[in-house]
């Protein structure tokens, strides 16, 4: 079966991404306006009228600000936490297809099975994904102010990690949030720094049953962080010798076979 995926962007402003096999595409969260979302689609050689299916992380602005849009537009299954209101999201559409999950357990839906898992994040409902498409194994790792035992587990699993590397701390320190905020952001519910995501990947490099072929590092923050600072820490710290890419932010990153 083939499959095309891609990082149609992530970062501060907003985070989408898709993937497309003979039998269907999927997206996990979007926090593009529908003009922008068709643009980075179509760019990526994907084609959103075969998406049947959306998987919501969390309710924050940079990853649900096109979801309503999305769903009412392909009719799409929406996956999300149960016990989570997706109704207080969507002030047009009001009936569409949804497929509450519960973290920690495995589920299947036409042409994917993921397996949910939380997410440390200041997000009620909050939780990532591990899931298998067009034969390939990947797990989305973001948003989450730490790591833990089963993210380790499932990422050495997976062909494809996604990982974030959200910010640098002395950039926070000295960049214009208030202090608040700074605290929210480096919190254990707020975001992986630079460090957090070079010591992750060192984990796995330690794994006995590693098996990722590829990274993307993703969600980097447009006041607190920079492609050149998360090179410098992956160039002073990081033992993981397998490809990574690091995805600028609102970069659009096509996946590689």
């Amino acid at each position: 079966m083939s499959l095309k995926y891609a990082v149609l962007g992530s970062g501060s402003q907003a985070n989408s991404y898709m993937f497309e096999t003979d039998a269907g595409a999927m997206v996990i969260d979007n926090g593009f306006v529908w003009k922008d979302f068709k643009k980075r689609c179509a760019k990526a050689g994907l084609d959103w009228s075969k998406i049947r299916s959306v998987f919501l992380t969390h309710n924050h602005g940079d990853h649900i600000r096109g979801l309503e849009t999305l769903v009412g537009t392909t009719g799409a299954v929406l996956v999300h936490r149960e016990g989570f209101r997706v109704d207080a999201l969507f002030r047009k559409i009001k009936d569409y297809p949804t497929f509450p999950v519960a973290p920690r357990s495995s589920y299947q839906l036409p042409g994917v099975e993921f397996f949910p898992f939380d997410i440390s994040h200041d997000a009620p409902g909050a939780q990532s994904y591990h899931f298998k498409v067009g034969g390939k194994r990947f797990t989305l790792i973001t948003d989450s102010g730490r790591t833990d035992s089963l993210m380790l587990h499932l990422a050495a699993r997976s062909d494809v990690l996604f990982l974030e590397a959200n910010y640098c701390p002395a950039m926070l320190e000295a960049g214009p949030y208030p202090p608040a905020l700074r605290q929210r952001v480096a919190s254990d519910q707020g975001h992986l720094s630079n460090h957090q995501a070079a010591a992750f990947l060192n984990a796995l490099a330690d794994h006995t049953d590693c098996r990722i072929k590829q990274v993307y590092l993703v969600h980097l923050s447009e006041n607190n962080n920079s492609v050149e600072r998360l090179s410098e820490v992956l160039a002073q710290e990081c033992r993981f010798l397998g490809p990574i890419r690091i995805c600028a932010r609102s970069e659009l990153v096509i996946g590689t076979p």
